[in-house]
C-alpha cells in the first residue's frame, strides 16, 4: 500500500525531474552537432567539460563568431535560443534556418554558399549582412526593426523591403534585380544598387538619401530633386539622357560617365570635388563654379545635332547657335563638310559631318566630337 501512497508519488516526482533535467542536458556529439568544426566550437562552450551542455549553458550563449571556420553545416544551432548575434561568415553553408532564434539581432553570413536563408522568424533582426552567396530569393518581410541589409553579389531577381520602414543602409549591388521598390523606406540613408537590371528607380520618398550608387544598370531617368542631402551620386553605364542635380547643394561627388547625357548643369553645386562625365553627348560644360575640383574627366563627348534641310540637296549648321558658350570653343577642326564663315555646309544627305572642337570649362579643355545629321526641311 505504501507503493501506492506518498512514497510511489515521490518516486514519480524524481523521476520526472531526473527526465526532465536529462531532456535539458545535450550532449555534444556527432548527432546532435554532426559538423566537425561546428562541434569542436561548441565544445567551447561546455563550461564544466562534462560533454554536455545544461540548460544554463545553452541560454548564457548571446554571441557566436565561428567565422572563417570551414563548417558546412551549422546543425544543433538551434539549442541556443538565446543567441542575439551570430557570424558564420567565411564558411562553406549551404543553407541556413535562423527560425529558432527570435532575439537575433545581428547576423554575418556572407562569403557562403548560401541558395537558402531563413530569417522570417527573427522580428529583432537589425543587421543582415548575406553578401557574396548564391541566393535566388530573400524575405525581409518580417523584419520590420531592420536598419541594414547588405545583399550584395547574390542572383536575385526581386527584392521587397516595403516592410522595413527603419531601413538606413541598403547594399543590393550585383544580382539580377528588374526592379527595386525604396518609397517606403523614409530612413534610407545609403543606397547601393549597382550592377543590376533596373529601369527604372525612385529615390523621391527618401528625403535623407546620402549616398546614391546605382552605376551599370538601364536606367532612362533618375530623379534626385527630393534628396536635399545627397553628397554622393554614382549613376554611370546607364542610358540616362538628363541628369538634375540642382536641387543637391551638398553634392561632393558626381560620376555620370558613360551615359547619354545632352546637358550638365553644376553651378549648383558649390562643394563638388570629384565630377566624372566623360563619354557622354555633352556640347558645353561649365565647372566655373565648382572651384573645388580635384579629380575629373570631361573628355570625349559625341554629342549629334539634327541639321533640317535649307534647301534642294543642302544642309547647314551655324556652329555658334548649336553650341552653347560659343566663346569657349577652340581648335574647330571639320570632316565631311565645307567650313565657311561660321557654317558648315554640306550637299550630301548619305554624308553625316562631325565637328571636333575643344571646349574651355573652367578647368581643362573638354574635347568634343560633334556629328551633324541631316534632316528634311
Amino acid at each position: 500500500r505504501m507503493k501506492n501512497g506518498p512514497f510511489a508519488a515521490f518516486l514519480a516526482a524524481l523521476l520526472l525531474c531526473a527526465e526532465a533535467t536529462a531532456e535539458s542536458r545535450v550532449r555534444i556529439d556527432e548527432t546532435n552537432f554532426p559538423d566537425a568544426a561546428f562541434r569542436a566550437y561548441v565544445e567551447t562552450l561546455d563550461q564544466d567539460g562534462d560533454g554536455f551542455l545544461t540548460q544554463n549553458e545553452r541560454n548564457a550563449v548571446t554571441y557566436i563568431d565561428v567565422s572563417g571556420s570551414a563548417i558546412e553545416d551549422l546543425t544543433g544551432l538551434a539549442y541556443f535560443p538565446a543567441l542575439e548575434v551570430l557570424d558564420c561568415s567565411h564558411n562553406a553553408l549551404t543553407a541556413l534556418d535562423m527560425a529558432k532564434h527570435p532575439k537575433l539581432s545581428a547576423l554575418y553570413c556572407y562569403h557562403n554558399a548560401l541558395t537558402s536563408l531563413n530569417v522570417s522568424g527573427n522580428p529583432a533582426l537589425t543587421l543582415l549582412d548575406c553578401d557574396d552567396n548564391s541566393l535566388i530569393s530573400l524575405d525581409v518581410t518580417h523584419n520590420a526593426a531592420l536598419t541594414d541589409l547588405y545583399c550584395q553579389n547574390n542572383q536575385l531577381t526581386s527584392l521587397d523591403t516595403t516592410a522595413n520602414p527603419a531601413l538606413i543602409y541598403l547594399d543590393c549591388d550585383g544580382n539580377a534585380l528588374t526592379g527595386l521598390d525604396v518609397t517606403r523606406n523614409p530612413a534610407l540613408s545609403v543606397l547601393e544598387c549597382s550592377r543590376n537590371e533596373l529601369t527604372a528607380l525612385d529615390v523621391t520618398n527618401n528625403p535623407v538619401l546620402d549616398i546614391l550608387e546605382c552605376y551599370g544598370n538601364a536606367l532612362t531617368a533618375l530623379d534626385t530633386a527630393r534628396n536635399p542631402q545627397l553628397i554622393a551620386l554614382e549613376c554611370w553605364d546607364n542610358a540616362l539622357t538628363s541628369l538634375e542635380v540642382t536641387n543637391n547643394p551638398e553634392l561632393i561627388v558626381l560620376v555620370c560617365y558613360d551615359n547619354s547625357l545632352t546637358a550638365l548643369d553644376t553651378t549648383h553645386n558649390p562643394e563638388l570635388t570629384v565630377l566624372e562625365c566623360h563619354g557622354n553627348k555633352l556640347m558645353s560644360l561649365d565647372v566655373t563654379r565648382n572651384p573645388g575640383l580635384t579629380n575629373y574627366s570631361f573628355s570625349p563627348q559625341t554629342p549629334e545635332a539634327l541639321v533640317p534641310q535649307c534647301a534642294e540637296e543642302r544642309w547647314q549648321a551655324e556652329l555658334s547657335a548649336l553650341i552653347d558658350g560659343w566663346a569657349n570653343v577652340s581648335g574647330v577642326s571639320v570632316s565631311g563638310a565645307a567650313w565657311e564663315d561660321g557654317l558648315v555646309v554640306w550637299d550630301d544627305a548619305r554624308v553625316q559631318p562631325t565637328v571636333a572642337y575643344q571646349y574651355e570649362t573652367g578647368m581643362e579643355p573638354m574635347k568634343v566630337t560633334l556629328t551633324l545629321l541631316p534632316g528634311c526641311k
